[in-house]
């Protein structure tokens, strides 16, 4: 069979499967774990899916720092708030500062929820932020993480590198991973046991 007539199917399977993306969520709030194979600037990386749907996925890198070079090219209030600064991908590195906060649900039993602001947002939302996300470094409360940059996906793009290319482990979010706490939630022990802990849709939505 040729290339091209694969290439077909494969998408014909992928458009079959948009209902079922859609009635269990799709990735939106999973953290993709990269294979062994996957070459920069996603090699060896841990992604949360932020926003998830029909035309396409956004996210951020957890598990890479910024290198110090690109942190001198932040806008000044940034680079000298004194507070760590993740790389997020290469999606308006040092144009977009993005906040993550961990929000706990008033109800018990439901999971905690991660949100991704854009900078400016998040301050019309909380203008003490940067004092909150100090005081919450001090703390060791692990409330929020700031990062520069993301990563996007065209529609059916992250669909066919996780079912056709073969090329992401897909977990659900937590605390620790999202946190990078504890070797556990490194990337090499989840690629390592990535046959064992990768989940699907049907497992855990």
């Amino acid at each position: 069979m040729s290339r091209q007539a694969l290439a077909t199917i494969a998408a014909g399977i992928l458009l079959a499967l948009i209902p079922i993306f859609i009635a269990h969520g799709g990735y939106g709030g999973d953290i993709l774990v990269a294979k062994e194979q996957v070459g920069p600037p996603f090699d060896k990386s841990l992604i949360y899916i932020d926003r998830y749907g029909i035309e396409g996925a956004t996210g951020i890198i957890l598990n890479k720092a910024l290198p110090e070079n690109q942190r001198l090219k932040l806008t000044a209030f940034i680079r000298d708030a004194g507070i760590p600064i993740g790389y997020g991908g290469p999606i308006g590195l040092f144009d977009r500062i993005i906040v993550l906060e961990e929000k706990k649900s008033a109800m018990p039993g439901i999971p905690l929820q991660y949100r991704l602001s854009d900078w400016d947002d998040a301050v019309r939302a909380t203008p003490n932020l940067l004092d909150k996300i100090r005081q919450s470094i001090k703390n060791g409360d692990q409330h929020y993480r700031v990062f520069t940059g993301s990563v996007s996906w065209s529609p059916l793009q992250v669909e066919s590198e996780i079912l056709v290319r073969n090329e992401w482990y897909v977990l659900p979010s937590s605390h620790d991973l999202v946190f990078q706490n504890g070797t556990a939630s490194q990337w090499d022990a989840l690629e390592r046991e990535g046959p064992v802990k990768n989940k699907s849709k049907a497992n855990h939505s």
